[in-house]
């Protein structure tokens, strides 16, 4: 066995023997991994962190932070990570052994509480995973936020971490074939000494397989994404529509009580006229027609029959039967006149008569 088979027996030996093994085995184990790293020297140990974006136009994200053994991995710009497709967040060197991420993010839908019930909500979603790395192995782990349309609202964003492993030495048979159909594997630096594996020829079909996986994956992600974006631009269309129907509803009855109050002030009006009218009538003053004075009471010739009347002695005696006559009858009272007016007019009489006879007797 070459240098690279020796490699693969050091990364996946630990793998093997990790569970279910005593102490002797552990010791043993341990011994020989120093043996064959002294013999080929030690593989790298890595980890790949990556987000997958949630690729939703009405969830923003607004905090995201993941702890790799305790330890806080920094987190590049929000809005790149809300896109869709996969971030890096980490990509390095760890000592072989057990780990554990812990990820954390916070979405808010940023829709209109009168668009969408769940607009201004707030979801917080959270994983935990424990993995183990071993030399010659790079563990990559996904952190995927998952839409769940069903059950209660507040698990609408569930999180997951799915981790799984990649060699990064692989065996050789001892044959030499030829060098430019042999895959060969090269470390590029990237930023900070990080180091990526990647092929420069050849694609092998367990390769072949994972990308058409993951390409099925994407697939089937972009069509879930559709239907639930159809899915709420037809719930938020219903929304509007009823929103409409509940202000036209609330205009035509606002339209109606209007014109019931309009017509209720009319008919008040109309009321109030008829009473001032009314009022206008009963309150017409009435004009009385002067009462006529009784023909009787007249002075002139009541004196001229009187002095007709020659013996004085017959006149004195004839004075008494003419008084009577000349008060007005009870019938005559009743046109009007009081009666102290009319006793007065009867004692005016009296006198003008004793005067007439006065006078006739002197002379």
């Amino acid at each position: 066995m070459r240098l690279g088979g020796l490699t693969l027996l050091l990364a996946v030996l630990p793998l093997g023997l990790a569970f279910g093994e005593s102490e002797a085995e552990r010791s043993a184990r341990e011994e020989l991994e120093r043996q064959l790293k002294s013999m080929v020297g030690t593989p790298p140990t890595k980890v790949r962190i990556e987000l997958v974006g949630i690729d939703q136009p009405n969830y923003e994200l607004l905090e995201a932070s993941f702890v790799l053994d305790g330890r806080s991995l920094p987190v590049p710009n929000l809005k790149g990570l809300e896109a869709e497709g996969t971030h890096l967040i980490f990509h390095g060197d760890v000592k072989p052994g057990e780990h554990r991420l812990e990820s954390k993010l916070e979405f808010r839908n940023k829709t209109s509480q009168v668009v969408s019930a769940e607009g201004g909500f707030k979801w917080k979603p959270g994983s935990e995973v424990t993995f183990k790395a071993a030399s010659g192995i790079e563990v990559q782990i996904k952190v995927t936020p998952e839409l769940s349309y069903s059950g209660d609202v507040k698990n609408r964003i569930m999180l997951k971490s799915p981790a799984t492993v990649k060699m990064l030495a692989k065996l050789d048979d001892g044959s030499m074939p030829p060098p430019a159909e042999r895959p060969k594997l090269v470390l590029a630096e990237v930023d900070a000494g990080v180091a990526d594996a990647v092929a420069v020829k050849g694609e092998t079909a367990a390769e072949k397989a994972a990308a058409a996986a993951e390409a099925k994956k994407k697939a089937r992600e972009e069509a879930l994404a559709a239907k639930q974006a159809a899915a709420e631009e037809k719930k938020q269309k219903a929304e509007e529509a009823k929103a409409a129907r509940l202000a036209a509803a609330e205009e035509k009855q606002a339209a109606r009580l209007a014109a019931a109050e309009e017509k209720k002030r009319a008919a008040e009006e109309a009321k109030n006229a008829k009473v001032a009218t009314n009022q206008a009538a009963k309150a017409e003053p009435v004009v009385e027609q002067p009462a006529e004075l009784p023909a009787e009471v007249d002075a002139g010739p009541a004196p001229v029959a009187v002095a007709e009347v020659d013996a004085g002695p017959a006149v004195v005696a004839a004075i008494p039967p003419t008084v009577p006559p000349v008060t007005p009858p009870p019938a005559e009272a009743e046109s009007g006149l009081p009666m102290p007016v009319m006793i007065g007019i009867g004692v005016a009489v009296v006198g003008l008569l004793l005067f007439f006879l006065a006078r006739r007797k002197k002379s």
